[in-house]
């Protein structure tokens, strides 16, 4: 890959595929396509989709979690389910049928021709059985070299408090990742010395894509899918929502 050549890592939540009911979401893929190809069309720029599993991944965790799965079938389950997101979501770029990848190394192998090629287009599914998508984006800009990576989900900010439940809960525009685990009430050590994963987890960004980024010095732009209407751009999409850095 030159230089020259900006790639963009985008982790996309489920709610851009899936309305509450788990119906798919023909509005917002019908706005959200135009801005990919406007995206991928400017000379120089690669984008990497990586697609949570969304409500299909949670419709059947939960149901079948009633008859006893196991952590292990679960994580599995949720990784399948990001593979079926992908899978749609190449099919309306007209993309042939892609191998998804089932390991790190098959992967990484993956994306590391992608950016040598000069495809200009790569969407993923999960890729490590027990790694959250949020983590797995974290991966992808390891492989890529980039330090950033969007989010485009149902939450457009990080809140000081559960907006859900408290009506004085403020927007954070930007924020530093120690204050980040101070807004959602985690310690910081606790998050430094977990190991594996939690799927579906309700928090802007899961805990092991915090690790990793505080390891790595990584940024996460957060966007809301409700400004797809009014979007003209992904620039323009992710100028709104909230930014986490290192301090």
């Amino acid at each position: 890959m030159v230089d020259s050549v900006d790639t963009m890592v985008v982790r996309l939540g489920g709610s851009v595929l899936y309305t509450d009911s788990g119906a798919i979401d023909m509005e917002k893929l019908q706005k959200f396509i135009p801005l990919v190809r406007e995206y991928i069309g400017n000379a120089g720029h690669k984008l990497v989709l990586l697609v949570g599993g969304g409500k299909l991944s949670r419709e059947i965790v939960n149901k079948y979690a009633q008859l006893g799965l196991t952590d292990e079938y679960k994580h599995m389950i949720g990784m399948l389910a990001t593979h079926i997101n992908a899978e749609v979501l190449s099919a309306q770029f007209h993309m042939p049928v892609t191998y998804l990848p089932n390991t790190y190394d098959e992967g990484e192998s993956m994306v590391h021709k992608f950016r040598e090629s000069d495809d200009n287009l790569l969407i993923l599914g999960g890729f490590q059985l027990g790694t959250s998508t949020d983590e797995s984006a974290c991966n992808v800009a390891d492989m890529i070299g980039v330090q950033v990576v969007h989010k485009l989900s149902a939450v457009p900010y990080v809140y000081t408090r559960n907006p859900d439940k408290f009506a004085d809960a403020r927007p954070l525009s930007k924020l530093t990742w120690d204050e980040y685990l101070d807004v959602i009430g985690v310690n910081k050590k606790t998050v430094m010395v977990q190991s594996g994963s939690m799927p579906n987890m309700s928090v802007p960004v899961n805990l092991p894509a915090v690790r990793h980024s505080i390891e790595r010095g990584y940024t996460f732009v957060l966007a809301g899918d409700g400004r797809l209407n009014s979007a003209e751009s992904l620039a323009d999409l992710f100028s709104v929502g909230s930014i986490i850095s290192p301090a």
